[in-house]
């Protein structure tokens, strides 16, 4: 999962430079899926670059993924300017204090949770 991440980090990082933009990440490098890796790598790039449009110079990019019962989540936030209630409608934005809007990916089906392959001695 870590791995996947920080390539799509990696991709929209000189973007986010330009604009003096911090990108950071929060994951468990302990946390491992069996997931579409070509289809989560372009919707975290869709939603990364996404953020990184609409947040303004000297912002900030945060991606995290944390297990919560047989579920991922994984969240993309940013401080950007935001779109209000009635546009957003649908979306999987999520409002939450101040400017800071986070949106998540959480399906089972989409993201299953495995056991790190054991090492041998």
């Amino acid at each position: 999962m870590q791995h996947v991440v920080r390539q799509s980090l990696s991709l929209e990082g000189a973007k986010a430079s330009m604009k003096q933009i911090r990108m950071s990440e929060l994951i468990d490098e302990k946390l491992w899926v069996i997931v579409d890796k070509e289809m989560l790598d372009l919707i975290l790039r869709n939603l990364l670059s996404n953020a990184n449009k609409f947040t303004g110079i000297v912002g900030m990019i945060e991606i995290g993924a944390f297990l919560e019962g047989d579920r991922i989540i994984v969240s993309v936030s940013d401080n950007g300017v935001g779109i209000d209630e009635k546009t957003a409608g649908n979306s999987t934005e999520r409002p939450t204090s101040g400017r800071i809007r986070t949106y998540t990916i959480s399906s089972s089906k989409a993201l299953r949770a495995v056991r790190p392959p054991q090492t041998r001695t």
